[in-house]
């Protein structure tokens, strides 16, 4: 009788072992489980933030490859330029703004050398810059050709508002304008609905 007593208990003893084992087991499945998905779950996380915002510009005059190209908020006029195969020989590389930020809807046309001839290109720009909402044309980003569309404003007065920009930097608000030589107080009056800063 003490025989058998002794093996039920080794045979008791032996199933315990095994169920803690095998409960050891299971625990460290969970925890490994557990970590894969909080991994997983981590990784996911990472593509579910906001979406890149993107919008479109347009290319053209001296690059390799002109067209339109789309761009992540916060490009600058170099990295679009090398989107469009770089400038071309003929192009004047001294009248663009290389750091200047792009905006969606906006057209970088690079001029040749022989067009800006005779120009001072501290103040001639190549980007058209209306806004792609209002239609109305922002100041910060306005090339001549822009703000001579506008009402009142002709050459002389479009490039004193670019040498106004660059010796100030950008305008804070429209009403700024007014602080620009040879620009009165009716002349923004006449196009304060027409323009806009960024």
């Amino acid at each position: 009788m003490q025989e058998k007593s002794d093996a039920d208990s080794s045979d008791w003893q032996f199933a315990a072992e095994a169920g803690n084992d095998e409960k050891k087991d299971s625990g460290r499945a969970a925890d490994t489980f557990a970590g894969k998905s909080s991994e997983s779950s981590g990784q996911t996380g990472g593509f579910s933030g906001e979406t890149e915002k993107t919008g479109w510009v347009h290319v053209c005059g001296c690059v390799a490859v002109p067209g339109v190209y789309e761009i992540r908020e916060g490009m600058r006029v170099c990295e679009v330029l090398e989107m469009a195969g770089g400038m071309t020989a003929a192009a004047d590389r001294e009248c663009l703004n290389l750091a200047q930020p792009v905006t969606d809807g906006e057209k970088i046309r690079v001029p040749s050398r022989e067009e800006t001839a005779g120009t001072d290109p501290g103040i001639i720009q190549y980007t058209e810059a209306r806004s792609g909402g209002s239609g109305k044309i922002d100041l910060n980003r306005a090339g001549r050709e822009e703000l001579m569309t506008l009402p009142g404003i002709g050459r002389v007065k479009a490039e004193a508002i670019l040498a106004y920009r660059e010796e100030h930097g950008p305008f804070s608000r429209a009403e700024d304008l007014c602080k620009v030589p040879g620009i009165k107080e009716a002349t923004y009056t006449a196009i304060a609905d027409l323009i806009m800063v960024s």
